[in-house]
């Protein structure tokens, strides 16, 4: 009995290296920065701390801390002046057990920063 010969098996694909990262948008990297932080992050960080009214120190700065998290939308709007301790603290913590621990109102207090960030703006114009 004669048996037909085998189909040979096709060659094997090589995967290609994937390429890397693409380039970084310089344009949009500067909007989203504007946007996230800008002039108005400096201003938050000459604040004192809205958790211990502190102003600061060399070794414990003031951060513009985010109440809402920038993956979660928020923007400048959602700055606070926080010491660099008490932003890890909150990171560690999360917002709810760390608002009632040091009995402050993140929000409220972002709410307050950003009015008197545009009564600064204004009356700078």
């Amino acid at each position: 009995m004669n048996w037909p010969a085998p189909v040979p098996k096709p060659p094997r694909r090589v995967k290609e290296r994937p390429k890397g990262l693409k380039p970084r948008n310089e344009v949009r990297a500067a909007k989203r920065y504007e946007e996230n932080y800008g002039p108005k992050a400096d201003w938050v960080r000459s604040l004192a701390c809205v958790v211990s009214g502190s102003g600061g120190s060399k070794s414990d700065p003031i951060v513009a801390a985010h109440v809402l998290g920038r993956g979660a939308g928020g923007d400048s709007r959602d700055l606070v002046p926080m010491l660099a301790s008490l932003h890890d603290s909150l990171h560690q913590m999360g917002q709810d057990t760390f608002a009632v621990a040091h009995n402050c109102d993140l929000e409220g207090a972002a709410d307050i920063i950003e009015l008197r960030w545009r009564q600064f703006v204004k009356d700078s114009e």
